[in-house]
Parts: structure tokens; C-alpha cells; sequence
């Protein structure tokens, strides 16, 4: 494996910015000692776009991706989300 895709959700850098960026820097200096190459993915429109933080629900046999939830998903509905959303994007 020389590349990894990883999708990022921005109410885990709402919840916790600083400790967001820690665990991104320490998972890129991981994939760098391995020679990994890193692709983020800030926003996936994809799937669930009703997210929360917390317990998630279990995966169900023989479904893909049942619980995958979108980012932003409807905080794009709200122009007032739009600064922390850019935020989280330049961060």
C-alpha cells in the first residue's frame, strides 16, 4: 500500500480542533515512516446526512456503508456555519 484515502468529518474538528490536528499530524508522521502517502478528504456528500457526535450505531451485516454520514451535509443550509466550515478547512 503506497496511498490512503481518509475521510475526515468536520464535527470532529468542531468538537475538538487542537486535539483534531494532534492526532492528524501524529497519523501523517505514521504513514510518512511506512512511505504512506496521505489523500484527505475534507467533505463526502455521500449517504446519512443526519450526523452527531457519540456512540454510533453498530453495523449491520451485508450493508455497505449503511452508517456513512455526509460532511457537511446540512450545516450547508446554514450560512452562518459557513466561517467555521472554512475554518476547518484552512486549519
Amino acid at each position: 500500500m503506497s496511498l490512503v484515502r481518509v475521510y475526515l468529518h468536520d464535527l470532529a474538528y468542531k468538537q475538538d480542533a487542537k486535539g483534531f490536528l494532534k492526532r492528524l499530524d501524529l497519523f501523517l508522521a505514521i504513514a510518512g515512516r511506512y512511505h504512506i502517502q496521505t489523500l484527505f478528504v475534507l467533505f463526502a456528500s455521500c449517504w446519512d446526512p443526519f450526523h452527531f457526535i457519540g456512540q454510533q450505531p453498530m453495523p449491520v451485516s451485508f450493508r455497505h456503508n449503511l452508517h456513512w454520514v455526509q460532511s457537511p451535509s446540512i450545516a450547508l443550509e446554514d450560512t452562518a456555519q459557513y466561517q467555521r466550515l472554512r475554518n476547518y478547512v484552512i486549519a
